[in-house]
Order: C-alpha cells, then structure tokens, then sequence
C-alpha cells in the first residue's frame, strides 16, 4: 500500500510514506540527537554563567539591566532543563 503526502501549495514534490506506518526518521540518528543535546547544554550553561557574573560582578554586560539578566537566566535553565532532560530519554 503507498501513500503519497501532497503539498498544501501547489509547489514542490510529493513525499513518499512508506508503508510501515509513514514515520519519516531523522538521517543522521542518534549521534546527531546527543551531541545536539550536549551543544544545547553547553551554549545554556555557558549563557547562564554569562549573566550570572553580570548580575553579581557586572563584568560582561556592565551590569545594565537586572531584569533582563534574571530572564535570561530562567530562560537558559529552562533549555538546560530541557536538553538535559530530552538527553536522558536517548539514553
């Protein structure tokens, strides 16, 4: 049984499912997914030392704006959070 996925546009080419329940896979596999995750909690943390040391040293920003450093700082362990979290799922 095959089955085509057509574009919503009229543009571009069909994309074949195939029958094993259409599931398309990444090429690259799970090397790529880990060494994402580690980059991902490299850049976060790296972020996060970043304006950690603006908020207590006001070294790398000039200590500018508090609140913005306090957001980036839940925002980067938010995605640490996450990075560190989608690692342990391909483990």
């Amino acid at each position: 049984m095959l089955r085509y996925l057509y574009p919503r546009s009229g543009a571009g080419a069909w994309i074949y499912l195939s029958s094993r329940g259409g599931i398309m896979q990444a090429v690259k596999g799970l090397f790529m997914e880990k060494w994402l995750c580690w980059v991902s909690m490299g850049l976060a943390s790296l972020c996060l030392l970043l304006f950690l040391f603006d908020i207590f040293l006001s070294v790398p920003f000039g200590g500018f704006s508090t609140t913005v450093d306090v957001l980036v700082i839940l925002a980067c362990g938010l995605v640490l959070y996450l990075a560190y979290d989608a690692f342990r799922d391909l483990r």
